[in-house]
């Protein structure tokens, strides 16, 4: 697989790809920059969102507040040249690893709040359901049950036709 590495100066910016190394198989972003601007910082950040990759920046500045606008760019790892290839890999390792618990993390939530949306529409077709046909609650969740295997559908989506029609 491909490793991205993006060159960056405060002038130009440019991407090349080339062979991931043997010991990380996991593409990756790495950001090289002499004197990184807040524009690079930008691009970079844009580029993890659109091909959402782990970000690395290889700079020859220690310099705190950059370090601090590339975390919140995006970028896991900083790297300040100079350092040997094994704590580098050791580095790259961590911010893969941190790469992808952050993305596991954001799937939980995407699927946390599309549950909590189904579960939003389901209560609100129980409630048409009360209010339509003097149902208890519990009576209006067996209907949607029910009619929900009846069809072979899933029960939100009865509960979305049932809202449907009420709204008609």
């Amino acid at each position: 697989m491909p490793a991205l590495m993006l060159s960056a100066s405060s002038a130009t910016t440019s991407i090349c790809t080339r062979p991931s190394s043997d010991w990380h198989p996991t593409p990756s972003l790495c950001v090289g920059a002499d004197s990184p601007s807040r524009d690079v910082l930008e691009d970079v950040a844009t580029l993890g969102r659109s091909y959402p990759k782990p970000l690395l920046m290889l700079s020859s500045r220690d310099d705190r507040r950059l370090m601090s606008q590339a975390s919140e760019a995006g970028i896991a790892a900083y790297v300040i040249e100079g350092l040997s290839p094994s704590l580098v890999r050791s580095l790259v390792d961590v911010a893969v690893g941190q790469f992808r618990q952050v993305q596991k993390l954001r799937q939980e939530l995407v699927d946390t709040r599309g549950t909590l949306a189904d579960r939003q529409v389901i209560d609100r077709a129980k409630c048409l359901l009360m209010e339509h046909k003097g149902l208890r609650e519990q009576a209006a969740y067996r209907e949607l049950r029910q009619t929900a295997m009846n069809q072979a559908l899933p029960i939100v989506e009865i509960a979305r036709r049932i809202m449907v029609r009420a709204s008609e």
